[in-house]
């Protein structure tokens, strides 16, 4: 993706942009807090754990015992 120059941004954009760049103050109080999902907005993650790969005799001559 290509970076925009500012000013062909939406004036919103650039304001947040500049409130970046200076550390703030935000206009929202929540804003830098991390999103945990306590109102269920978002589906509920799935707990799988993911499968090892399968291993594949490597191709060649068997190795020799030790």
């Amino acid at each position: 993706m290509r970076a925009r120059r500012p000013t062909v941004l939406p004036s919103q954009a650039r304001t947040t942009l500049n409130l970046i760049a200076s550390d703030g103050p935000f206009p929202y109080s929540q804003d830098g807090v991390v999103f945990q999902n306590r109102e269920r907005v978002l589906p509920a993650p799935t707990h799988h754990l993911p499968r090892a790969p399968a291993t594949h005799p490597a191709p060649g001559p068997a190795p020799r015992p030790r």
